[in-house]
């Protein structure tokens, strides 16, 4: 990347961005930016009046475009991951799968599981009865527990509820067996090698087909201004500028530059972009003194 050289006449202005930079690239983060100012502009910018506006213009357009690349491309997901990173990433998703305990146990204690399970299960032996010479619960569309009636339904109500937590209990403990986890493991790895020999084109076809784009993009106005509205997230963005700040400032803005590489590239930006802008000011009413201050000192020198 080249950057032309300034002329004579823009030589002293040159000359004045260039020690610019350089005074810059001597100081702090922190010295340049201003914490609680950040702050009070995003205040200002996310207000549930801007946040649409904002979303219409940027978000919206963007994930249409996006959408639109993906669907024309041919590509196979693998084609993202180096053949490295698609095989320790298999190895990992691999591993075995533990499901939690307190989620195996909510389940189990799920009354709405205990009901189903219990339905399913007087369901299937009304059925199994129905085909007996006796024929119980083929009567009237009863099921067999309504057709025998009396302290025998009672009694084998009773039974089928100690069945459904019998049966419960022992798919409590095979979730949590190992042998379950490995199991859930290698599902995992299947369906990521699976995925990966997807075309782009089908995964933005089913994205398309599996979210509603215009419910969401309809309701993220109203989500987004009032997450920007609450103050445990208010607080946690400010947390993290902080933070991120205070990593800044270990280094000065020049030696985060040459970390990055990038001191050559932000030096001849800032002459293409400040230049032209300055050249321009100078050429302003506002700008003539400065201009006359530049071209005394440097017919000085």
């Amino acid at each position: 990347m080249t950057t032309a050289s300034p002329s004579d006449a823009d030589m002293p202005l040159a000359a004045l961005l260039d020690a610019g930079f350089d005074f810059v690239c001597t100081r702090r983060p922190s010295e340049l930016v201003d914490l609680e100012r950040v702050l009070a502009a995003l205040d200002r910018a996310t207000t549930p009046a801007r946040i649409p506006s904002l979303l219409a213009r940027f978000a919206t357009p963007g994930r249409t475009r996006l959408l639109a690349w993906v669907h024309a491309r041919e590509h196979l997901l693998a084609a993202w991951l180096p053949d490295g990173a698609r095989e320790r990433l298999a190895r990992l998703l691999g591993e075995p799968l533990v499901v939690p305990a307190a989620l195996i146990d909510e389940l189990v204690a799920s009354p709405r599981v205990r009901e189903q399970l219990r339905a399913t299960l007087e369901a299937s032996l009304s059925q199994m009865l129905a085909r007996t010479p006796l024929g119980w619960g083929a009567k009237a569309g009863k099921s067999f527990l309504g057709a025998l009636g009396g302290g025998v339904e009672e009694r084998m109500r009773e039974l089928l509820d100690l069945g459904v937590g019998l049966a419960l209990r022992q798919l409590a403990e095979r979730l949590k067996h190992p042998d379950t986890a490995r199991a859930l493991g290698r599902r995992r790895r299947a369906g990521f090698l699976s995925l990966l020999r997807r075309r782009e084109r089908e995964v933005a076809a089913f994205t398309e087909h599996a979210l509603p784009w215009q419910n969401v993009c309809e309701l993220a106005p109203e989500i987004a201004a009032h997450g920007f509205l609450r103050d445990e997230l208010r607080a946690l963005i400010a947390s993290e500028l902080a933070h991120t700040l205070t990593e800044l400032d270990r280094q000065t803005v020049g030696e985060l530059l040459d970390e990055l590489g990038c001191r050559d590239i932000a030096r001849a930006a800032s002459r293409e972009r400040l230049l032209p802008l300055a050249r321009d000011f100078l050429a302003t009413p506002a700008g003539a003194p400065v201009a006359a201050a530049l071209n005394t000192t440097a017919s000085r020198s």
